[in-house]
């Protein structure tokens, strides 16, 4: 259990053939850009060395630090300055609900605590980041199959536990699907996370959290209406992040947030691009030539596409468990099913020499991937 200490809390077609690509890779909702000063926290008092200091998050700053003792740990620790924090009970609450999470799939909070008038949070260092990360710096035309299914199933896992317990973490994306270099996958992101009540398996809170992962939200949650949503919803925004990673594009990013909302409403749905939905496409009349030659060539199976199909469905009755799919058809398929950590790590194919922690005192270099020349690379369902 994590150490906290006074942390106090208060009360099937292309629907843009013609958008240039660069559109699809950024969101209409940006979140608030925050620069960090010079420099890094002094935390040696609190048993922590602060190496350097590595970017932003839900407001706050991520270092990479090291334990003092306990084998000298890689660390990761967020820093939230208290003059600059929008909702203090947020983080409290995220806190209060890390510590009490125990999965292996799922960060863990190591400690907690308030120093010079900033809020500290110490979890693991994940060495390649996110899901997110991947994808953006070293897989721009997506991950392949067997290595997505590695990813799914420990979150899958991870989903498994939090639903058993009764709650409903609703801010899955890849952003917060965190990957080391052994290929372990832990779930994060638990600030918006809430308990089902013991007399009902849905809820109807719909927090302003809503805006920053408005298109990953299942379409029950978009409607706001009488009958809530469930778990179900959890699966949805797995579905969404697993066609980002596949595809190396946020679905919907293309699209202005008022007509993400209505196409999805209306039941269209995101798919993996391979040459199967290409043929399709082509079969509509529309030009496929500008797609990259990984996409033109590229052949997932009928079990995965039935699997995302089945996450996507707009009924959330209709949509599977996530005990259930972790045994459907695509994750017990022969040459999936033995796709654990280590696997995981060799199908990722990244040069693991360039998240070594212990280089990065100093500033490390790693080759990104070459700029894409082509255009939207994104398919959907036909609207229903």
């Amino acid at each position: 259990m994590a150490n906290v200490s006074i942390l106090y809390t208060t009360s099937a077609t292309s629907l843009a053939p013609n958008v240039a690509f660069s559109r699809t890779t950024d969101s209409k909702v940006q979140p608030t850009t925050i620069t960090e000063s010079s420099g890094v926290p002094n935390l040696k008092v609190s048993g922590f060395d602060c190496i350097r200091y590595m970017g932003t998050c839900n407001g706050g700053h991520i270092y990479l630090g090291r334990q003092q003792r306990r084998f000298k740990e890689f660390v990761a620790i967020k820093k939230f300055s208290i003059d600059e924090i929008d909702d203090y009970t947020a983080i409290a609450r995220e806190t209060a609900h890390l510590r009490l999470l125990s999965h292996q799939n799922i960060i863990e909070l190591k400690e907690s605590f308030v120093f010079e008038k900033s809020i500290y949070q110490i979890t693991p260092a994940m060495n390649l980041g996110s899901l997110f990360d991947i994808v953006c710096e070293y897989k721009k035309w997506g991950i392949n199959e067997k290595a997505t299914a590695g990813i799914t199933v420990q979150v899958l896992d991870a989903l498994i536990y939090l639903h058993q317990k009764r709650y409903i973490h609703r801010d899955v994306k890849p952003k917060h699907i965190l990957i080391d270099s052994k290929g372990n996958v832990k779930l994060t992101g638990f600030r918006f996370m809430i308990e089902l009540n013991h007399h009902l398996d849905c809820v109807f809170d719909y927090d302003t959290h809503l805006q920053n992962q408005i298109y990953y939200l299942a379409p029950e949650v978009l409607a706001q209406n009488m009958h809530g949503y469930t778990a179900k919803s959890d699966i949805y925004m797995l579905g969404i992040s697993i066609c980002e990673a596949i595809n190396g594009v946020m679905p919907f990013a293309e699209l202005e947030p008022l007509e993400m909302l209505l196409r999805k409403l209306n039941g269209q749905v995101p798919r993996p691009v391979d040459k199967l939905s290409l043929q399709d496409d082509e079969n509509m009349g529309i030009d496929i030539t500008l797609r990259p030659q990984e996409h033109l060539t590229r052949q997932f199976s009928g079990e995965m596409h039935a699997f995302i199909a089945n996450c996507l469905n707009y009924e959330p009755q209709q949509r599977s468990s996530a005990s259930d799919l972790k045994d459907s058809d695509w994750l017990t398929m022969k040459n999936i099913k033995g796709v654990g950590p280590k696997e995981l790590s060799q199908e990722l194919q990244l040069d693991y020499s360039h998240f070594d922690l212990s280089l990065w005192e100093q500033e490390p270099v790693m080759p990104s991937e070459p700029e894409q020349k082509f255009e939207t690379a994104f398919d959907y369902t036909s609207i229903s």
